[in-house]
């Protein structure tokens, strides 16, 4: 399998930025899977601080809960407003893939290209009298 198959494969399957570091592309890699993981991280935080409102809603009423008043719940959390949006984080990871895939593309291009051009040694090309 050649460089341009694995590091699309490893940054667009699994995460952006792994494609680079296969490429060794050390910085920007780093810099993607660093910019992709915050971002999780941020939303992964996000949902379990809702999910704990939820849950201590639910627990402040005391009585059985139907399922519309879980869903009401749901939708009173839904606008929290404290930090980034999930719409701004996945964005900016939907970005981060997008150009994570085309950027080992170009680097893959520009690697083989750099294989195939011959080095010439200067000694060949100048005479000697």
């Amino acid at each position: 399998m050649n460089n341009t198959i694995k590091g699309v494969l490893w940054s667009g399957l699994v995460l952006p930025g792994l494609g680079e570091l296969v490429l060794k592309c050390y910085r920007r890699g780093a810099a993607l899977v660093l910019t992709v993981s915050v971002c999780m991280v941020l939303i992964v935080a996000k949902i379990v601080r809702q999910a704990n409102d939820l849950f201590a809603k639910i627990e402040a009423t005391g009585v059985a809960i139907s399922t519309d008043d879980v869903a009401g719940v749901v939708v009173e959390l839904l606008p929290d407003s404290g930090g980034p949006s999930y719409r701004v984080l996945m964005f900016i990871i939907a970005g981060c893939w997008l150009f994570s895939i085309v950027d080992v593309i170009m680097i893959a291009k520009k690697l083989e290209r750099m294989k195939q051009t011959p080095t010439r040694d200067l000694t060949d090309s100048v005479k000697w009298e």
